[in-house]
């Protein structure tokens, strides 16, 4: 609707909206849509790209793209079990004693308070995104 009425200004949708979902509905609004990403375009990262077309294969669909920070997420708490830290006071320690990490995915990093440290990325074109 903004961009029936508004067809020359761009659109910034937030993170949370990089779902194939919302892409695919969004019509001829998607030449004006800037996307906001705490990854950059799997068409850029070989490592993102591949993740998307295994997870495809074998599930039927493309997630959202949150299912990246889980997959970290999930890889970061099996290290630290397997290194024996196994109360939640204890993952929290081993998380913070180095505060970049590596997962399959990439690197992750926290801040002294254990918050995700990073930056943005801003996906213009795509209809590339969706091939």
């Amino acid at each position: 609707m903004f961009h029936y009425h508004h067809p020359k200004v761009s659109i910034l949708l937030t993170p949370w909206a990089r779902s194939p979902a919302i892409l695919e509905t969004s019509g001829e609004a998607i030449d004006r849509i800037i996307l906001a990403s705490h990854n950059p375009s799997r068409r850029r990262d070989p490592i993102l790209d591949d993740y998307f077309r295994r997870f495809s294969a074998r599930f039927g669909y493309v997630p959202n793209d949150m299912a990246i920070r889980i997959r970290q997420a999930l890889e970061l708490l099996n290290q630290a079990f397997a290194k024996g830290y196994d109360t939640p006071e204890g993952v929290k320690r081993y998380l913070l004693s180095t505060l970049t990490h590596q997962t399959s995915l990439g690197p992750i990093s926290f801040d002294r308070y254990g918050d995700v440290a990073g930056k943005f990325f801003f996906i213009q074109d795509l209809r590339r995104e969706l091939r």
